[in-house]
């Protein structure tokens, strides 16, 4: 079993991509850090360094989030993530 201050989200839970739709030019920092995982949730903050660039035109910006390790969400009963469930956003 790994503790959770050893995990890396980016590294080995999601891959998580932030897709920008307005025409701002400023880079979009942020960081990810696990907050609560439990059998019945997964809580992440994302912490973005100038939050007053995100959604900031016509359009809004999107989070994409695919689960890397399927292997780390299975039930007590041994159900995995289907394939088609590791994409969010």
């Amino acid at each position: 079993m790994i503790a959770l201050s050893e995990l890396d989200v980016t590294r080995d839970i999601m891959d998580f991509q932030f897709v920008r739709n307005s025409k701002a030019e400023d880079p979009i920092e942020f960081f990810i850090s696990l907050t609560n995982w439990t059998e019945h949730k997964l809580e992440v903050l994302v912490n973005f360094t100038k939050p007053i660039l995100i959604s900031n035109g016509a359009q809004l910006d999107q989070v994409l989030i695919k689960i890397k390790n399927r292997d780390y969400f299975i039930s007590k009963g041994g159900k995995m993530l289907r394939e088609d469930q590791v994409n969010l956003g």
